[in-house]
């Protein structure tokens, strides 16, 4: 199913996911009304149930609001994929503090989400050894190139797997082997045609 769930703790990153994936051929659908009902019982008073969804600030302070709403928010059986927009801590230090809580907290959420998950980051970053050691810790699926870059990359996985479901035609088998090459420039350019390589005409 490509129908992708937006998830951000900003709802600027909310808005330019939603256009980045407009812009690719991605749907982003409605949440229906009992997943809309679930997450109004685990976001703030202040958030609303959305896709995308912003689940507020508040996460600053409660870094298990992901952990809760990434599984009501999964639940929705519109959505076939979910994408959540956080950068990957870079240091040990960040890692053990609360960054690293929040990734923690999104894998949690993953897991009990029943859908497909990424992690994207917001702007391209690299991943550092002790980010990588957290993805592995944390079992999350992660993309360091952006919003732009990452959002084009899932529709772009999209639209193949669509391909794979129509069925490619099948690639032409290749020319046998030549048994003697050609010599001279005029028969190396014949022979080039003849496997269907463009050539440039001879004057």
């Amino acid at each position: 199913d490509r129908r992708l769930g937006l998830v951000s703790i900003s709802g600027g990153v909310c808005e330019m996911a939603a256009d980045h994936a407009e812009a690719a051929g991605v749907a982003v659908p409605r949440l229906a009304e009992p997943a809309r009902e679930a997450l109004r019982a685990v976001l703030p008073a202040f958030g609303t149930p959305n896709n995308p969804l912003d689940v507020t600030g508040g996460a600053m302070l409660d870094a298990s609001l992901f952990a809760r709403s990434l599984p009501a928010f999964g639940a929705d059986p519109s959505l076939g994929f979910v994408a959540c927009f956080m950068d990957l801590p870079d240091t040990a230090e960040d890692i053990a503090g609360y960054r690293g809580e929040i990734v923690r907290q999104i894998g949690a959420g993953f897991r009990a989400s029943g859908r497909p998950c990424v992690m994207l980051s917001v702007m391209a970053r690299p991943v550092t050894e002790a980010g990588r050691a957290l993805l592995e810790e944390t079992g999350i699926a992660y993309l360091g190139s952006g919003v732009q870059h990452g959002i084009g990359a899932i529709g772009r996985a999209f639209a193949w797997a669509e391909r794979q479901e129509r069925g490619m035609p099948a690639a032409p088998p290749a020319p046998a082997p030549a048994t003697l090459l050609p010599s001279g420039e005029r028969a190396t350019l014949a022979y080039l045609a003849s496997r269907g390589v463009p050539t440039v005409p001879m004057a």
